[in-house]
């Protein structure tokens, strides 16, 4: 049994569990980036995409804006975290089907025959209709926001807990939270708060777009018990863009009702 006595240490606690249930997902995340026709000039990371199987069919996964951005840049390439580098060409020769939604800016393509070392993620989907408690998106913060790593050497979390006790800003005044089911409200990982100011550690939120959003199962129980949850885990959408302090999210089953 795990002895937590206060909230920070309760805080603390949750994020760790979060971030060890997700690690697994790693290696299927994307950045993606844009090369000039000027080989001179350094790639530029535009955002984050994804590879995932469903029901035994492999599904390349992105924000539509994403992809759109990087081909009105130039050729279009993704990176994973091992260094492995591919085009957006090399996705297509191997495609059986374009899923572009545009009205909720998804972009999703069937692909198979991927080569070694290029992995797709396996895992239950969460189709309920609130919003989870807890949820991480995992994607690539762009490297100007963090000095000396390049998003091909890091994959960035974003942790959201829609608790009560998070929703307050950093001067400690009350945020409301937004009425729409489709936006999450206050991403980052809270490391120190008290009754009067909340302390924020958070990662950038530049270069997210596109990032898978996973559900993971978080209970007292389950902190206190110190439990492994991994196995629970469930991809619960995608993370469409930061607006105004809020996160733009498409469930994942609007997404499989475009691709069933």
């Amino acid at each position: 049994m795990r002895s937590i006595s206060t909230l920070d240490e309760m805080v603390s606690a949750i994020i760790k569990k979060l971030d060890e249930s997700t690690s697994d997902f790693d290696r299927s995340i994307l950045a993606v980036y844009a090369q000039s026709d000027n080989e001179k000039e350094k790639p530029e990371h535009v955002g984050t995409a994804f590879l995932m199987r469903l029901v035994d069919r492999e599904f390349f996964v992105t924000a539509n804006h994403v992809i759109q951005s990087a081909h009105s840049m130039g050729a279009v390439f993704f990176a994973n975290k091992q260094g492995r580098w591919f085009s957006l060409r090399y996705l297509q020769e191997r495609s059986k089907r374009l899923f572009s939604c545009v009205n909720r800016d998804i972009f999703v393509l069937e692909v198979e025959g991927l080569d070694e070392g290029i992995c797709s993620f396996g895992c239950s989907v969460f189709v309920a209709d609130d919003i989870p408690d807890s949820c991480v998106s995992m994607g690539f913060p762009n490297s100007k926001n963090k000095r000396n790593v390049s998003p091909k050497e890091m994959v960035g979390k974003l942790v959201s807990l829609k608790l009560h006790l998070f929703n307050k800003n950093s001067n400690g005044e009350d945020v409301p939270q937004p009425s729409s089911s489709c936006f999450f409200n206050k991403w980052g990982e809270k490391t120190s708060m008290d009754k009067d100011r909340v302390v924020k550690n958070s990662i950038a939120l530049r270069g997210m777009s596109g990032s898978p959003c996973f559900y993971v199962p978080i209970s007292a129980e389950v902190i206190q018990e110190d439990r492994d949850v991994c196995s629970d885990v469930m991809i619960a959408g995608v993370l469409i863009e930061h607006k105004n302090s809020l996160i733009k999210f498409v469930r994942i089953r609007e997404i499989l009702s475009i691709v069933f």
